[in-house]
């Protein structure tokens, strides 16, 4: 369980603690006497007049505390701009970025420059010739093609031997250009839109961490206004029991009430002082998760910018189209759409290695010795060269089939995992409609709760003055009043947290 789903219960223990603390149990003792009271009247918290049906009851003024006020929305934009997710995400957003690049460069002609310098090791020449100073040729002979037979009366004359030069150093700088022409057909482009597919899931992925910080957040700040409330109202029940006690203890020494009825509001003041300082440690937890999820120094001071009386419209929405919406706005389906736009562009770049592939290559060097040139020279020439290169291994073919099986597969995976999530928000946009429904109906409910409450209150003072009730019935009223003024804190808390979980539901920051 997530600590933000902790602190609800953590505050429901709180007003369950604080409920019992002002329920007593009925005296035991059967001749005790009813009490009278006029300053509990005038001490207990809250209106003590009729209370008219269109006329709402407030809760206790909750200090917002000092220095800028701070909404929940400002939470969230807070909260998403210095998530340390946020940082990672940008940093796989980046990376992805890199990867277009990179995919893009594909596209331009391989050019290669190589330069080299060989020292070799010397090495006999090789001469042409015989051993003499002179060897035998034909001289030039009009009418004699070079190859064909000798005629007769050829002139043969003597011609010295040669041989050819050992260079023992070799340079050269060559520019090779490889033209990809069958990779622009089958590899370059899937391989782009690969990547482009790529970096749009990074983007979604980024954008699904941002909105569950930012509803985290909304959900953190309400959570420490109900604390901030829950104080409050323990306060308010403290005083409440410290002025009933002090009035309790006058009648004592009137003999108009017994040890048992002031022990009872003993016990029920010391549960509402601990119920004060477990919502004090409440506040704590709180606004230390507040802050840090944004990031928010302990000195940096702020006070709460919303009032949780300020009545929220009904909301009115349908299903239907929050449905719709949540299918067209959620990052999570675009991020797995996405994915599989990037893995099927994928497969077909992986089809290419069942193909031959085709290159054009040109090639310009400068070489001394140039290797073309016979016999060498030991100086620098220029030649080129252009051609057509075809390439095909059978080991790439099977590679390349065993590869589409493997993407096939992780293609249909993704595809199923779609409609897995896509199940999963719709149940989402459902529950969190439901709460909205319910949160408006609950405001309502605890809101007349609170005034019946009041107005029993008030009844019971009034009897209580005449002595027609016990000091205890007083108090039983007393912690209605407390309870219900918890449970409409509660309801106007959760009114605002569904809003923003239906938000989040929607894919909205």
């Amino acid at each position: 369980m997530s600590r933000l789903a902790l602190l609800p219960i953590a505050t429901t223990v709180v007003f369950v603690g604080l409920a019992q603390a002002q329920t007593p149990k009925e005296p035991k003792d059967p001749k005790a006497k009813p009490a009278v009271s006029a300053s509990a009247s005038a001490s207990a918290p809250g209106p003590t007049g009729p209370s008219a049906n269109d006329t709402p009851v407030p809760l206790p003024q909750i200090p917002l505390g000092s220095g800028p006020p701070l909404t929940a929305d400002e939470a969230a934009k807070r909260a998403v701009a210095t998530s340390k997710q946020a940082k990672v995400d940008e940093a796989k957003v980046k990376a992805a970025a890199a990867a277009v690049d990179q995919a893009f460069v594909g596209y331009f002609p391989r050019l290669t420059i190589q330069a080299s310098y060989t020292r070799l090791s010397p090495v006999d020449p090789v001469s042409l010739g015989s051993d003499q100073a002179y060897s035998v040729a034909v001289a030039k002979t009009p009418g004699v093609n070079p190859g064909a037979p000798l005629p007769t009366g050829a002139i043969l004359v003597a011609s010295p031997s040669f041989s050819f030069p050992v260079l023992l150093n070799q340079y050269s700088l060559s520019a090779t250009l490889v033209v990809p022409i069958s990779d622009y057909v089958f590899r370059i482009y899937d391989n782009h839109k690969s990547a482009l597919a790529s970096q749009e899931a990074a983007k979604w992925t980024s954008k699904v961490n941002e909105v569950n910080t930012a509803a985290d957040a909304r959900v953190a700040f309400y959570n420490v206004l109900r604390a901030r409330g829950t104080v409050v109202i323990a306060k308010s029940a403290v005083a409440q029991a410290e002025s009933h006690l002090k009035d309790l203890k006058v009648r004592l020494e009137l003999k108009a009430v017994t040890t048992a009825d002031v022990s009872q509001v003993e016990a029920s003041r010391a549960g509402a002082e601990l119920a004060v300082i477990k919502a004090e440690n409440l506040v704590t937890i709180t606004e230390t998760n507040l802050r840090m999820l944004m990031h928010s120094p302990d000195d940096e001071a702020f006070s709460l910018g919303e009032d949780l009386m300020v009545e929220i419209p009904k909301y009115t929405g349908d299903l239907k189209t929050l449905k719709a919406d949540a299918a067209s706005r959620r990052p999570e389906l675009k991020a797995i759409d996405a994915q599989i736009a990037a893995i099927e562009s994928t497969s077909n770049v992986v089809s290419a290695g069942l193909y031959p592939r085709l290159d054009g290559v040109a090639q310009l060097l400068t070489a001394n010795p140039n290797q073309r040139v016979f016999p060498s020279q030991e100086k620098f020439l220029t030649t080129w060269s252009l051609g057509l290169q075809l390439t095909w291994s059978p080991n790439d073919t099977f590679v390349a089939s065993a590869q589409k099986k493997s993407i096939s597969a992780s293609t249909e995976q993704l595809k199923a995992t779609r409609e897995q999530v896509a199940d999963a928000l719709i149940l989402d946009v459902t529950n969190a409609f439901v709460k909205v429904r319910e949160a408006d109906a609950s405001v309502v409910s605890t809101l007349a709760e609170l005034r019946a409450a009041e107005d029993t209150l008030r009844v019971r003072k009034e009897q209580f003055q005449l002595g027609g009730i016990t000091s205890t019935i007083l108090t039983d009223a007393e912690a209605d009043v407390t309870r219900a003024r918890l449970n409409h804190l509660n309801a106007r808390v959760e009114l605002r947290i569904a809003r923003a979980q239906l938000k989040k539901a929607t894919g909205e920051v």
